[in-house]
């Protein structure tokens, strides 16, 4: 599988994803990421995320718990179908870790127009606990975009609040439903040097 790293300065990060092959698609991203210079590895932390669904997602919000983003990993745009991407946050002045926001926006024929969404905190281990949360659902679009007309401040205000949360957690799982179709969301964290933030998005298996 052929990732399409990225030259200092352009973003994003993607490779697609073959036959539902998440794993796959984790390491490459992993190596991609993995080639940039890390001046301050303890204090950085990656995320991956696999969209190993035909949706596509749109970046809401990014924000920073005190850092910056890694000039050459910025959070991309959007996450289109059976792709994978991704960005790398490194943490200044004391901060503990970063968040991510994206939505997708549906017409339910019942609702009508909803947006899905979810938030993915990951720690850096030089500043805390191991440690990944995820929080997700299911809103009117008019009222998640009457509550996140600001993204950045949005993500911001959710992340300090699982932040909040404090402890260890290595692991977070949730699922949602858009109409007929249920998501599975499963964020897993690994500290080593560089904390590694992983989110898979899957169709829920039908019974």
């Amino acid at each position: 599988m052929a990732g399409s790293a990225t030259n200092p300065g352009i973003s994003p990060h993607t490779t697609s994803i073959a036959a539902h092959d998440i794993l796959g698609a984790f390491e490459t991203m992993r190596d991609d990421l993995g080639t940039m210079q890390q001046p301050g590895a303890a204090l950085q932390v990656e995320f991956v995320i696999a969209n190993d669904t035909e949706l596509s997602w749109h970046l809401m919000g990014d924000a920073l718990h005190a850092g910056e983003w890694l000039e050459e990993a910025m959070p991309p745009a959007m996450i289109s179908r059976f792709q994978a991407v991704g960005a790398t946050a490194q943490n200044i002045r004391g901060g503990v870790g970063a968040s991510l926001g994206f939505r997708h926006d549906f017409q339910d024929p019942a609702a009508g127009t909803l947006s899905a969404f979810f938030i993915v905190f990951g720690a850096s281990p030089g500043a805390t606990a191991d440690r990944v949360e995820l929080y997700a659902g299911v809103l009117p679009k008019a009222a998640l975009d009457g509550m996140a007309h600001d993204g950045d401040e949005f993500v911001l205000r959710v992340g300090e609040k699982l932040e909040d949360r404090g402890g260890s957690r290595r692991a977070q799982h949730t699922h949602i439903t858009l109409g007929d179709l249920d998501l599975s969301l499963t964020a897993t964290y690994s500290g080593a040097v560089t904390g590694v933030v992983e989110l898979a998005i899957t169709r829920t298996a039908q019974v």
